[in-house]
């Protein structure tokens, strides 16, 4: 089991149950047995940026970043928050020519799969990770 908590920063639709069901999906294919939360918390470019200046020193936008916690509350262990610029998804999906429910639903997983400890540093974990985030994103949506 796994539970998400979704907390909309900004004016923009968030696709709540997408999320949640690419959530579970992740977990099912990660075949998580133990209980997991995870907070996905969407904000916009300054909120963003400042968060990625002040933890990876970097002064730029970007699209997602993911804290990783693995605190035991209540028998379950919560992962972590994963925080996500729904303006700069707005702009990563007219660019790719997508919608921006699906590129929120991309980034969702790639931030999941960060809390879960997969990294995209060399080529070969780049590859598995990729992999992982095209058959959630599959299963999810159809």
């Amino acid at each position: 089991m796994i539970k998400v908590n979704i907390d909309n920063r900004t004016k923009a639709r968030v696709p709540r149950r997408l999320i949640e069901a690419a959530v579970v999906n992740a977990a099912k294919l990660l075949k998580l047995k133990k209980k997991h939360e995870l907070t996905i918390v969407f904000v916009g470019d300054k909120k963003i940026r400042d968060l990625n200046r002040k933890y990876r020193a970097k002064d730029n936008v970007t699209d997602v970043l993911s804290f990783t916690d693995g605190e035991l509350e209540a028998g379950m262990i919560y992962l972590g928050d994963i925080f996500i610029d729904g303006a700069q998804a707005r702009r990563q999906a007219k660019e790719k020519g997508i919608s921006e429910r699906k590129e929120i639903l991309i980034l969702a997983i790639h931030g999941i799969l960060h809390l879960l400890g997969f990294d995209h540093v060399k080529k070969a974990e780049a590859f598995e990770m990729e992999a992982l985030e095209l058959g959630i994103l599959t299963k999810t949506y159809n």
